[in-house]
C-alpha cells in the first residue's frame, strides 16, 4: 500500500511537469498568434492588407490542423483511427459548406468591402477551432497512454 501511494505521487509529479511544459510551449506559440492577430485587427491596414494577413492565419491554423491530425491518428487504437478519418472527412465538408455560406453571406448579400476581413475572420476561427480541438484529443490519449505505460512498467 506504501508503495502504491509512493507511486501515484511519482505519478502526479510527473503528470504536471508534463502539463507545465506544454502549457508553456502552448504559451509562446499562442502570444505569436496573438500577436498577428493583433496585427490583423490593427485599424492602419488596408482592407486588402487585412485580408491577406487573415488568409495567412487561417494557413497558419490549417497546418497546425494536419499537425495535430498526424499526431493524434499515430496514437489512436486502428478502430478508432477508421473513426477519427471519417469524423475529419465529414468536418472538411463541412468546412468547406461553412466557407462557401460564409462567402455569400459577406460578399453577396452584405454591401461593402469593410466587411471582407470579417469573413477571413470567420473561416480563421473554424480553423482553429477545429485544431485545437484535434489538439486537445491527442493530449488527453498520449496522457493517458503514458500513465498507464509508468504504471503498468513499476508492477
Amino acid at each position: 500500500m506504501h508503495k502504491l501511494n509512493i507511486l501515484i505521487k511519482f505519478s502526479i509529479f510527473i503528470a504536471s511537469i508534463f502539463l507545465s511544459r506544454i502549457a508553456y510551449s502552448q504559451e509562446k506559440v499562442k502570444d505569436s498568434i496573438e500577436l498577428k492577430l493583433e496585427l490583423c485587427d490593427n485599424d492602419s491596414l488596408s482592407t486588402h492588407e487585412r485580408c491577406n494577413c487573415y488568409i495567412e492565419l487561417i494557413d497558419y491554423w490549417d497546418k497546425e490542423l494536419n499537425n495535430n491530425y498526424k499526431l493524434l491518428i499515430k496514437t489512436l487504437t486502428q478502430p478508432n483511427r477508421e473513426f477519427l478519418k471519417k469524423s475529419q472527412k465529414k468536418w472538411i465538408e463541412f468546412r468547406d459548406s461553412e466557407f462557401e455560406l460564409i462567402d455569400k453571406i459577406y460578399f453577396e448579400e452584405v454591401v461593402g468591402t469593410m466587411y471582407h476581413p470579417w469573413a477571413y475572420y470567420r473561416k480563421m476561427k473554424f480553423v482553429e477551432t477545429r485544431a485545437l480541438e484535434l489538439k486537445r484529443y491527442y493530449e488527453l490519449v498520449s496522457e493517458d497512454q503514458s500513465l498507464y505505460k509508468e504504471l503498468n512498467n513499476e508492477y
